[in-house]
């Protein structure tokens, strides 16, 4: 996919003039990473925004064990560092390249400029920190109140996708670790889980895609 597809499937850059795309088009910077690269560390200063042309990246942070601790996951077309542009502030999580990756650079005085001609675009990017605040809501909600089986079937939910046989399959190759760095537990939990769940006939895996048969169940 092109440099102008992917930007027109962006949700804050919504309602831009034909002249004012094609402005932020040529302005658009290219970078390449590779594979497990670093990108931020909190509270590294920033100057853009990164759009991701192909690749992966986990967002995550590091609890007071040293504990790494999943906050996102983010794929084509998605976007990161916009919050310290907005505020000025450092970098607020860790970000690392999960493949190898090719992001798109907007920097801060391109991105302000567009919000002061476009209203359309400033009120795309109220609308998008507000959405991000909910989904940290949640999370942290998921954290308080959620035992790890919870928080485990929450995340199958969140991340499943129907496929043509109208299953809900979670294809996002994950391994048990990295479940357990999304939902705060020990591999060897995730594991004992994953295993039960299979027993039950509940889900299965194949390749490392998920594929839930069906209800889990209430608890475990």
């Amino acid at each position: 996919m092109d440099t102008s597809n992917i930007i027109k499937n962006i949700d804050i850059f919504k309602g831009l003039t034909a002249d004012e795309f094609n402005l932020l088009c040529k302005s658009i910077k290219t970078k390449f990473v590779k594979k497990n690269t670093l990108i931020f560390s909190k509270g590294d200063e920033n100057q853009s925004i990164y759009i991701l042309k192909e690749g992966c990246v986990d967002v995550f942070i590091l609890t007071e064990t040293g504990k790494e601790l999943i906050l996102s996951s983010l794929g084509q077309g998605d976007y990161f560092g916009e919050l310290s542009l907005l505020d000025s502030e450092p970098v607020s999580a860790n970000i690392i390249a999960t493949t190898d990756s090719i992001l798109f650079m907007l920097n801060k005085m391109d991105l302000f400029q567009i919000m002061k001609n476009n209203s359309f675009v400033l009120s795309n990017v109220i609308n998008h920190l507000c959405v991000k605040v909910r989904d940290l809501t949640d999370k942290v909600e998921s954290f308080a109140l959620l035992d790890v089986y919870h928080r485990f079937t929450l995340l199958l939910t969140d991340l499943s996708e129907t496929n043509k046989e109208g299953l809900s399959v979670v294809d996002r190759s994950l391994t048990h670790k990295n479940i357990a760095l999304r939902i705060g537990s020990s591999r060897e939990m995730v594991s004992r889980i994953i295993r039960d769940l299979e027993s039950g006939g509940y889900i299965s895996i194949e390749n490392k895609v998920i594929t839930i048969h069906k209800t889990l169940p209430l608890s475990w």
